[in-house]
């Protein structure tokens, strides 16, 4: 088992023995920010790819900003940080196999440019920083933008991040599809567009909106369009609230008849 501990101690002792930073390098003594998990990794048997773009879309559960994880809850020591570069930025250099048509596009279009791990005290990040500073122990308000609980790593103690499934519904008539963005915001990226009767995973809320998995995809939808899922729902864009209700009552009364 690979634990928070574990991930913890390999960064606190790069931290106390001032590591040297060296791009591309994950070798004792020397690392870059990604190379200091896959080193972290290799001494456990575990296997992550050096790059933080890639760590965060294929190596954590999800990325989630720092004030939305802070207000929830969900920033613990050992979970990974990250620093972005949204497009438009003057340092922005996100590369193509994570845009439209890359190998790992998900819709996100954010260049997380930097990563690190929280220490156990939760205001910290330990980072590979830079060839002059080397390893260092920075402040989470120095431009930290968002965390990711590792997949590989288990997180003793903490609670899971609470997942429903549900389905896509209660849209007007005539109304095909619900659309799923990046953040929670009208204006944010589409991310894609989800049909009446897709089966989605809810994974947290934020205001009026609800955070979902879907279709391989993560993003955010107005809680307005998700319904309870059942294995014998119909679908539910163009049934009236009363047609549902009887739907209900019907499918009560079957069971209590069993």
């Amino acid at each position: 088992m690979f634990t928070q501990k574990d991930i913890l101690s390999d960064f606190q002792r790069m931290y106390r023995e001032h590591w040297n930073y060296v791009w591309g390098h994950h070798e004792t003594g020397c690392v870059d920010c990604s190379g200091a998990f896959v080193w972290s990794y290799d001494q456990h048997g575990k296997n992550i790819y050096n790059g933080s773009n890639r760590i965060a879309r294929v190596h954590v559960k999800e990325v989630i900003p720092i004030a939305e994880a802070r207000a929830s809850g969900l920033i613990v020591p050992g979970v990974a940080a990250f620093k972005t570069y949204k497009p438009g930025n003057q340092y922005y250099d996100l590369k193509d196999t994570y845009k439209p048509g890359g190998k790992y596009y998900n819709g996100d279009l954010n260049d997380y440019h930097h990563i690190g791990l929280i220490d156990e005290d939760i205001d910290w990040v330990l980072n590979a920083q830079g060839a002059k500073t080397g390893f260092v122990r920075s402040r989470i308000k120095e431009n930290w933008t968002h965390i990711g609980y590792l997949l590989a790593v288990t997180y003793e103690g903490v609670k899971p991040m609470a997942e429903t499934k549900m389905m896509i519904g209660n849209l007007s008539p005539g109304t095909g599809t619900v659309n799923m963005r990046r953040e929670p915001s009208t204006g944010a990226f589409v991310v894609d567009k989800l049909k009446a009767g897709t089966v989605v995973t809810k994974t947290g809320e934020q205001g009026v909106w609800s955070s979902v998995k879907a279709q391989g995809k993560s993003g955010w939808i107005m809680s307005q369009f998700l319904v309870p899922y059942s294995d014998n729902s119909t679908n539910t864009s163009t049934l009236t609230l009363e047609q549902r209700v009887a739907n209900l009552e019907q499918r009560v009364s079957a069971l209590e008849l069993r």
